[in-house]
């Protein structure tokens, strides 16, 4: 299932440019790498399940912007089962 998110790649020497792939399962799970097929075997291999903390995620996304080179090229896909459950809205808005 993994490897049909880039089928449309060519992707010859196994690498990307970094990659962080961050899973939240009551804590926040990161993989950095630029491993085609170690990114590959963690889509394949982990499952997340718990609570869903959206202000770590964006602290986490935030934190990595920030350490980001100026005008380097920077992607975010964002994917939740569910909604916020460990922060009242208030402290969620205040988070933004």
């Amino acid at each position: 299932m993994a490897d049909s998110l880039f089928s449309n790649f060519n992707y010859d020497d196994n690498s990307f440019e970094e990659v962080h792939l961050v899973y939240y399962s009551s804590d926040l799970i990161p993989l950095v790498t630029k491993s085609k097929n170690e990114f590959l075997g963690q889509i394949d291999n982990t499952r997340v399940g718990g609570m869903t903390n959206f202000a770590d995620c964006f602290d986490y996304i935030e934190e990595r912007m920030l350490k980001a080179q100026k005008e380097s090229e920077f992607f975010i896909v964002f994917l939740t089962d569910g909604e916020e459950t460990c922060n009242s809205e208030k402290a969620l808005k205040m988070t933004f």
